[in-house]
Parts: C-alpha cells; sequence; structure tokens
C-alpha cells in the first residue's frame, strides 16, 4: 500500500507543478486531469515549451506504483492458485515481464525519444494485458476469490483494453492526437488499477489473518 499511496501523492505534487499544455491545446494552462497523459508529466520540458519543475516527482511517482506491481502480481495470483495453479504461474511470469519493461516507461518520454515511447507501452502493455485478463477470468470463476478484487480486476482489463487498442491504432496511424478519449481513459484505467492493487492488498491481509 506504501508504494501506492506515494504514487499519489508525488504524481499529485507533478500535477500541481506541470506549466501547462496538451496535445490538444499547447497552450492550456497548467495541468488538465482529463487530456494530459502521466508521459507529459514525466517529460523534462511541458509541452508549452516550459521546463517542467514536476518531472522528478512525475517520474518517482510512476516508479513507486511500477515497483508495486511486483508483490501486487504475487498477491493476486495467491487469490486463484489453489483453483487454478497453472494459471497463477502463466499471470506471475507474464505480470513480471510486462512490469519490467514498465519501469522503463517513465524515464523514456515521448518528447525526447519519439518512437521508442509507444513501443515501450506496447511492450510492458501486451503481457500486462494478458495477465490482467488471465488473472480477472481466474478470480471470476474461483468461488472464494474476494467479489471486490474480482470487480476492479475485471474494470481494469476493460479500460486498459479499449485505450490499448486506441493507443495502437493512434501509434499506426502516426496522426496527432485528436481527442481527449486517450488522456481521459488512461487515467480511468490507472485508478482503477490502483483499485484493484488495494483491494488485492486488503484482501490478502485479512487472510493472512484469518485464524486457521
Amino acid at each position: 500500500m506504501a508504494t501506492m499511496l506515494a504514487f499519489v501523492l508525488l504524481v499529485g505534487i507533478a500535477m500541481a507543478l506541470y506549466p501547462g499544455g496538451t496535445w490538444l491545446d499547447p497552450l492550456a494552462p497548467g495541468h488538465d486531469f482529463l487530456r494530459n497523459f502521466f508521459c507529459d508529466l514525466t517529460a523534462p520540458k511541458a509541452l508549452n515549451g516550459q521546463q517542467n519543475p514536476g518531472v522528478v516527482f512525475a517520474r518517482s511517482g510512476m516508479m513507486m506504483l511500477t515497483l508495486g506491481l511486483f508483490p501486487f502480481w504475487l498477491l493476486v495470483t495467491r487469490l486463484f492458485a489453489h483453483a487454478r495453479p497453472r494459471w497463477a504461474n502463466v499471470v506471475f511470469v507474464l505480470g513480471v515481464l510486462s512490469t519490467s519493461a514498465a519501469m522503463l516507461v517513465p524515464l523514456v518520454s515521448s518528447q525526447q525519444y519519439g518512437i521508442l515511447h509507444p513501443l515501450l507501452i506496447l511492450v510492458a502493455g501486451v503481457p500486462g494485458l494478458l495477465a490482467g485478463g488471465l488473472a480477472a477470468a481466474a478470480l471470476a470463476m474461483t468461488k472464494s476469490a474476494p467479489r471486490m478484487a474480482s470487480m476492479f480486476a475485471l474494470s481494469t482489463v476493460l479500460f486498459v483494453s479499449v485505450d490499448g487498442a486506441l493507443y495502437a491504432a493512434h501509434v499506426i496511424s502516426g496522426q496527432a492526437i485528436s481527442s481527449a478519449w486517450l488522456p481521459s481513459l488512461q487515467k480511468f484505467a490507472a485508478m482503477s488499477l490502483v483499485a484493484w492493487m488495494l483491494a488485492t492488498a486488503v484482501a490478502s491481509d485479512r487472510r493472512g489473518s484469518a485464524p486457521s
């Protein structure tokens, strides 16, 4: 839970310090929660051309979220490993692969590294989506799995799937961002993921403290 709280705090500071600019409107003042991407916060320069004083906070916050995913994949697989051990092993391996690649994303902004940024997102996203989808299915089919974790697992997979498909189409088309759907869905996916991580941590803690 500490990594998730650190993520919220650090990214919140980065949002407050962001000078301004979105891909839809480079002259927009300050940070727009539904129109700015997380990667806008991790770039040394804001989209309005000014230096971004919150870049260290943003990168640190995103790194905290990513680090929190390593124990998350272990905890979430324990919720259904007794019923579907093979699924649990596959989910854990895919999750760790995805998280390892995701650690590089905040350090490689699209403004500085161009196509390398979306490539890293796709490399991290594909195994992550597979892991999330399998975990969501396993939780839904396991009677003893906590319903809250199962619900947020499903919502996370849905948000990430739609946002990922739109992002892949955007990268393939080579066209500029023309809609707020992408950054907006990214935020909803992130909030759902954090909720899933919290629900999993709470469920694991309750199981660990339950009398045997």
